[in-house]
């Protein structure tokens, strides 16, 4: 992942969005090729279904979750359909967030 740093409207919006969702909420990502994240207001915590495969899309991904972990929303699962390309950035996300 590059060295991106969300700016506060970044967070804010996130914020704003994800207390709109209801517990167990899924979040649909169409810049992520559609990809998932289904959230628990009650733990912090989500479970996320990654479609992306182009390393746009797969940023995008990757950024939200840094959001949602400054939120102080852990990740419960990820799993990354088609993994290929994005095998090295997952690890490294989740060498440092998970």
């Amino acid at each position: 992942m590059s060295k991106w740093k969300p700016s506060p409207s970044d967070i804010e919006w996130t914020k704003n969005h994800i207390e709109q969702l209801s517990e167990g909420g899924v979040w649909a990502i169409p810049a992520a090729n559609n990809s998932r994240l289904t959230l628990y207001h009650s733990t912090k915590s989500y479970d996320a279904v990654i479609l992306a495969t182009l390393p746009s899309e797969q940023e995008t991904m990757l950024r939200t979750m840094t959001v949602l972990k400054i939120l102080g929303y852990l990740a419960n699962t990820i799993l990354w359909d088609g993994i290929g390309s994005g095998e090295s950035r997952l690890n490294r996300f989740q060498n440092e967030n998970v």
